[in-house]
């Protein structure tokens, strides 16, 4: 459809009208083989002058979304330019635009005395509210008037430039929309990555806590130190594949050696010497935790340390621990059976087993160390029983050498009574009789004295000088024992020194004695004229286990002298 205001019934010139369509298949196809707008208004300008034959022309169109402008001119000043710029807003109303317009390009003819001056044809084009667009077109150079093919060519050339625009913003969004594809698709194949990836590391996880409760499980049926380390050693060479194993134990102190091993002949294996237990620890001691932890454990990366304790096959991991500072151990293991290298996570999950194995023998140690306590204080009960029960039985035997004693001087009184005087023989028989009764009652008291001193079968005791004993007092390292009879001590001592009456020992011993390091120092003193309690109490430590045992010479009396602390009865 032609815009109102021009003349219809022109007949129609066949040679033109195939210029035109010409003109218009060329200038489809190189708007549709450019991106630049700038270029395709040229075109579009240079295209409609050089068909209908005019001189001057100027287009202007704007994007109002992005304020971006676009013109052309040929043969015009700058002015018409600007022109059409400034009334550009004016001219694009809806009442100039055909009601119901199926394209997006109206062409209307406006008076020159209107608007524009110099101006014969003018074109308004929209394009989806996305481009406006105005150009203006002056007297055709043969002067004569624009005809219905004129107009017809005009506006199918700008209806052909409008789609072109508009097939370059919709290729425009088709690429954004590729573009956004493309990110998305991006983005998914990253999710996916990462959900394999979190599928792996939790899939590991679980494979790690499974195996952590089944080893617990198996490990948690077991009391043993030797269950223990076979049930661990077992399940681990199983969940790393692993054909040969080892786990070496050794108590620092002692250095009691515990092996296990699978895949090798035990009687193959070497005991490691403690140079090269040393050279294994190294490792712990460097740690920063290694003194502040109770347990530890860590890799060997140095295969070579690992060769030097693990002759028997090619260690392919290990790893060495420690508990409480004294219990050390190394654990071993070969190649894979299949072949594959002990990763990352493989070795995280050896230390996780590791530290869950050291649980349980700490817990087996602590275990064997109470049973051991027990039985220690059950043999110390039954010695204390025995003690009392020898003291009860003494006791009885005390009374009924008092009560005899009671009827033997009754006897000798009432005999004395019947007699005015005693016999030389009579003095004999009582003196033997008492002597006899004498010896029966020593050695059935507690409190009695031996009639051979046991030091006189015994090589005498090392002394220590007064001076040197001193020494010792004030560093406070060394125990003194007085050793003469509770009357006595009462009365005078050193001061902190034990009482140990030699009647009593066994029974103070055990009460004040069986705790003490047996390397510890003990100091004796004590003997008067008449007895060497010291010599006897010295003997007797020895015999229960103390080789540091000393006899002051001089004893408390030479202390006192030298000025040294007692304390006295209150």
């Amino acid at each position: 459809m032609s815009p109102a205001g021009f003349k219809a019934g022109i007949p129609k010139n066949t040679v033109r009208d195939r210029f035109f369509l010409q003109t218009l298949h060329e200038a489809k196809q190189e708007f549709q083989n450019s991106e630049d707008i700038q270029k395709m208004m040229d075109i579009l300008l240079l295209t409609a002058m050089g068909a209908i034959g005019v001189s001057e022309a100027s287009a202007i169109m704007t994007a109002p979304e992005s304020n971006r402008e676009w013109t052309a001119g040929r043969g015009t000043e700058n002015t018409n330019i600007q022109e059409l710029r400034d009334h550009l807003s004016d001219i694009m109303k809806p009442a100039d635009f055909e009601e119901n317009s199926p394209l997006p390009v109206v062409i209307c003819r406006i008076k020159k005395e209107e608007m524009l001056p110099d101006t014969d044809i003018l074109i308004q084009w929209v394009i989806e509210d996305s481009y406006i667009g105005l150009a203006q077109f002056g007297e055709k150079i043969l002067f004569s008037e624009y005809d219905n093919d004129d107009i017809d060519f005009l506006f199918d050339l700008f209806n052909i430039f409008a789609f072109s625009l508009h097939n370059i913003q919709f290729r425009s969004v088709i690429g954004n929309l590729n573009a956004l594809l493309v990110k998305k698709t991006e983005e998914l194949n990253l999710a996916d990555r990462h959900a394999d990836y979190s599928k792996k590391e939790l899939d590991r996880r679980v494979f790690h806590l499974q195996s952590l409760y089944d080893l617990t499980q198996d490990m948690a049926a077991c009391q043993e130190n030797n269950q223990i380390r076979e049930a661990f050693l077992m399940m681990t060479s199983g969940i790393f594949s692993a054909e040969k194993a080892l786990v070496y134990m050794a108590d620092a102190h002692d250095m009691n050696i515990y092996l296990s091993c699978r895949g090798v002949a035990r009687e193959k294996i070497r005991q490691i010497n403690p140079d090269e237990l040393e050279t294994l620890m190294k490792p712990l001691e460097s740690s920063r935790s290694f003194h502040s932890k109770s347990k530890n454990a860590q890799i060997i990366t140095d295969k070579n340390i690992l060769k030097i304790a693990v002759s028997q096959f090619e260690p392919a991991v290990g790893l060495v621990f420690i508990i409480k500072e004294s219990f050390v151990g190394l654990i071993a293991l070969g190649e894979k059976i299949t072949g594959k290298d002990y990763t990352d996570d493989d070795r995280e999950l050896l230390l996780t087993l590791t530290n869950t194995f050291m649980v349980f023998m700490e817990n087996v140690r602590s275990f064997e160390m109470i049973e051991k306590l027990n039985s220690d204080l059950e043999k110390q009960n039954t010695e204390l029983n025995q003690t009392v029960k020898a003291l009860t039985d003494n006791r009885h035997q005390i009374e009924l050498l008092e009560k005899a004693k009671d009827r033997i001087r009754l006897f000798i009184h009432k005999e004395k009574e019947k007699s005015g005087r005693v016999s030389v023989a009579d003095i004999m028989i009582i003196l033997c009789f008492g002597t006899i009764l004498g010896v029966i009652y020593n050695f059935s008291s507690p409190t009695g004295i031996g009639l051979i001193p046991q030091f006189l079968f015994q090589p005498p005791s090392p002394a220590i000088s007064i001076g040197l004993a001193k020494l010792k007092y004030d560093e406070k390292k060394s125990l003194f024992v007085d050793a003469r009879p509770s009357e006595f001590y009462n009365k005078k001592h050193i001061r902190n020194a034990v009482n140990l009456p030699l009647p009593l020992f066994d029974f103070v011993y055990m009460m004040k004695f069986a705790t003490i390091d047996p390397e510890t120092l003990i100091i004796v003193y004590g003997r008067n004229i008449s007895r060497r309690y010291d010599e006897e109490a010295a003997i007797k430590l020895k015999a229960r286990g103390h080789p540091n045992v000393r006899v002051m010479t001089d004893g408390l009396e030479g202390w006192r002298q030298k000025g040294f602390p007692v304390s006295d009865e209150n």
